[in-house]
């Protein structure tokens, strides 16, 4: 697949010749589907799992147990209480090992203008629902109030309702540090400047696969994604819809940053200095794009405008983030080795794999080139999990030596009895 796909991206194949090789590219990735799908031994599916409980995320989030946690020196966090006492550490290493439910709880945003929030904060691929925070005189809400040279990543938030007055977001109010593969849906967010989906006011560092789905209104810098950013932007999107009277944006309200890799399809309902993806300044590195049909605007201090069927193709190429389809769970499949029920007369192989081949575009060079990235990941899973079926076979053939050596006695033995 590779090589037909390095053929397809050298540029001097005409259509009826990238054609065929899109062809051959459909047959190639539907028999290694059907091979996942159908490879059993001893009736059992090798290659079965299930659905793992994950939040949806852009980038892979590899979920670190209790005991990896502990030795990394996080502090776990498994209760509301627990999540609501960072405040009292705010430069600490945090991690959650559960989905927590706020509804109900009184918030108090984690760090302020005077004792930012300053540690680590890693959701593994976790989700916190139902925050409520309704203070209409109050600035900096979200679940952080206010970060410093944090780190956040890996967080899911869910059905949240924030109501304040100037730098409101569903993560951040006001804040700094880097935030990494988060993202807020169904949220409904509100105040008076700089609201964001899901930071207000973003002010260093960068911010990068990050997505939200969210209502978003204010009177001023107000975005889906971030109402003002001077922060790098990549591999994010922004759908759902903002509304003030100036000053908004698809993605960002403000921005003095740089994007890349983005997007927007939110609906973005203003009178002054709207844009589909940014509202007023911006610089655009490449691969940013607004949906004109769905956000009604035909201008943007950045970015390409794109039907709503154009936006679709350059996501399902991979030329634009999405959301990563759930990963399944496999669970180690035990094989007889000896002669009774004991644990050393068993092994215990995680011989499963799960491999999905995502859509291989090959009709034009430049999708071709950036298939390439997708055909490489994938050769480099196949080639980690030969290893491991290496060392399977290998603990199989020695099982094998010894049950033979065993049969060998015990039949030398039947007969010195007789």
């Amino acid at each position: 697949m590779r090589d037909l796909a390095e053929l397809a991206a050298n540029g001097t194949s005409g259509e009826g010749s990238l054609q065929a090789i899109q062809s051959e590219i459909n047959v190639r990735s539907d028999e290694i589907n059907r091979l996942v799908t159908n490879t059993e031994f001893n009736n059992l599916n090798l290659f079965e799992g299930e659905p793992e409980e994950m939040g949806d995320f852009i980038a892979r989030v590899d979920r670190l147990t209790e005991d990896e946690a502990i030795a990394q020196g996080y502090t776990i966090i498994t209760t509301a209480d627990e999540l609501q006492a960072m405040q009292d550490n705010l430069s600490g290493k945090y991690i959650l090992m559960n989905n927590i439910d706020l509804e109900g709880y009184d918030w108090t945003p984690v760090g302020t203008t005077a004792n930012p929030f300053l540690g680590e904060f890693n959701g593994n691929g976790y989700v916190i629902s139902n925050l409520k925070i309704i203070k209409p005189d109050e600035n900096d809400l979200g679940v952080f109030g206010y970060t410093g040279t944090s780190s956040i990543s890996n967080l899911g938030l869910e059905n949240i309702e924030i109501n304040g007055k100037d730098h409101c977001g569903s993560l951040v109010g006001h804040g700094g540090g880097t935030v990494k593969n988060c993202y807020s849906t169904n949220a409904v967010i509100s105040g008076r400047h700089i609201i964001g989906g899901l930071i207000g006011w973003d002010f260093t560092n960068s911010i990068s696969f990050c997505y939200s789905n969210s209502d978003v209104s204010g009177n001023g810098y107000v975005g889906a994604l971030l109402g003002e950013s001077y922060n790098s932007v990549d591999n994010c999107f922004a759908v759902g819809s903002v509304t003030s009277p100036w000053l908004a944006g698809g993605l960002i309200g403000k921005c003095y940053s740089k994007i890349s890799n983005s997007y927007a399809a939110a609906k973005v309902s203003c009178n002054n200095d709207g844009g589909g993806l940014v509202g007023s300044a911006g610089q655009d590195l490449g691969n940013c794009y607004w949906d004109i049909d769905e956000s009604s605007q035909v201008t943007s201090a950045c970015g390409t405008g794109v039907t709503t069927d154009e936006l679709e193709a350059l996501i399902e190429t991979g030329i634009l983030p999405s959301i990563l389809e759930p990963e399944n769970k496999y669970y180690p499949t035990v094989f007889q080795a000896g002669i009774d029920s004991s644990s050393s007369s068993k092994i215990s192989l995680n011989i499963s794999f799960a491999l999905t081949v995502p859509k291989i575009d090959l009709s034009t060079s430049e999708s071709a080139r950036n298939s390439l990235e997708k055909i490489d990941e994938l050769i480099k899973r196949v080639n980690a999990k030969q290893t491991e079926y290496g060392a399977a076979h290998n603990r199989l053939e020695s099982a094998l030596e010894s049950i033979g050596v065993s049969i060998d006695n015990l039949t030398s033995t039947q007969s010195t009895i007789r």
